[in-house]
């Protein structure tokens, strides 16, 4: 509902875009927008395991990983995301890996990031470092740079344009807030918001005030809980545990380039972990929390549309199957923290019935991958 009517401010995009069909829906406009996104995000991630799967054929390493990856928090908060920002700027994030692969001008890319940043400013932290990751990967296979240095210099001659434009709009939003941002601004928003009856007690007043305030006043108050937000022990079991798999998988993947493959995957761990700075501006926790695990699944599908691929053609080790399958059976009945102090609210026995089709297909892929090693073998 906030848009640039009264002048410009961050976040304001997406209000712009759709204020002529809010105006006329209201509540029930907001709802089919969020409900529309929220779906079309579910499908796409969907797709993009599909493919996944078939490029590392029906790899049992790949299966299990995807199998955490759909039950873990993420997953669920995904729902409760709904009517938020985050789906689009992922949509916009992945239509932008597409490009990339593509070769499709990089300014292309770089638009929709910048667009992103219109919307929200988190795609600075969530995904433009991963779509970057990315790039180098593929400019890796591509180039074959026989230098470090050549390797810098060749990728900034060819992806500037993902850095350069980015970077610009982050900075004018900066800049917007500290030297033009009228403080008349925030009356004209609370006005706006106080017109419609569906918004909460109170949220025409916070909303505006969120969105007035600097990103260094933001840094100012969470800073000193930045480091109690890291090592919160509950978070770094929920998200911490299936990530190592997803960095296993990353480092196998990873290996199969010829060059630079330690700092790669030194990368590839950064950039997983990058969303976590947002503790340092932002109060969302269990929000912060789930974005490592879509970042390191974009991180592993990227990377396989690049041929970076382990096949079916060897038996799992134990190592990596007992652990994967226990975590898995824990997330099943693990209780994913909302936002604003709530909770999930899946009884055991609703979970069970939920996850049954789900174990289900998931034991038949297995077999069929198991079925595969088995044929190569022979």
């Amino acid at each position: 509902m906030i848009d640039y009517r009264f002048g410009f401010v961050k976040r304001g995009l997406l209000g712009t875009l759709f204020s002529p069909f809010f105006a006329i829906n209201g509540e029930g406009g907001i709802r089919i927008v969020g409900t529309l996104l929220t779906a079309v995000l579910c499908m796409i991630l969907l797709w993009l395991a599909i493919r996944l799967v078939r490029a590392c054929q029906f790899s049992t390493e790949i299966l299990l990983v995807l199998a955490l990856f759909f039950t873990s928090s993420y997953a669920v908060t995904i729902g409760h995301f709904n009517g938020y920002f985050d789906h689009v700027l992922m949509l916009l994030t992945i239509c932008a890996y597409f490009l990339l692969k593509s070769d499709r001008p990089i300014i292309f890319s770089a638009l929709l990031i910048g667009v992103g940043l219109l919307i929200h400013e988190t795609i600075l932290v969530v995904g433009l470092p991963s779509l970057i990751f990315f790039a180098l990967v593929r400019y890796m296979k591509i180039a074959e740079p026989n230098s470090f240095g050549s390797l810098i210099l060749g990728f900034w001659r060819k992806y500037k344009w993902l850095l350069i434009i980015p970077i610009a709009v982050f900075g004018w939003i900066l800049l917007h807030q500290i030297f033009f941002q009228d403080a008349s601004l925030q009356w004209a928003l609370e006005s706006r918001l106080s017109e419609f009856d569906f918004i909460e007690a109170d949220m025409d007043y916070h909303v505006p005030e969120a969105y007035m305030t600097s990103f260094f006043t933001y840094i100012e108050s969470n800073a000193p809980r930045f480091v109690g937000k890291l090592m919160d022990p509950y978070y770094l079991i929920l998200i911490g545990l299936p990530l190592i798999f997803f960095m296993i998988e990353g480092w196998y993947q990873l290996i199969l380039l010829p060059k630079y493959r330690y700092l790669l995957f030194l990368m590839f761990v950064g950039v997983t972990l990058a969303p976590l700075t947002l503790h340092l501006i932002a109060w969302d926790t269990s929000r912060i929390w789930s974005y490592p695990l879509l970042v390191a699944f974009l991180g592993v599908w990227g990377m396989s549309e690049l041929g970076l691929v382990r096949t079916s053609a060897h038996k799992i080790s134990p190592r990596f199957f007992i652990p994967a399958v226990t975590i898995l059976l824990l997330q099943f009945f693990a209780w994913t923290p909302l936002m604003d102090g709530e909770i999930e609210r899946f009884s055991a026995l609703m979970r069970v019935m939920i996850y049954t089709p789900f174990c289900i297909l998931l034991v038949l892929l297995l077999n069929r991958s198991s079925s595969s090693v088995q044929s190569t073998k022979q």
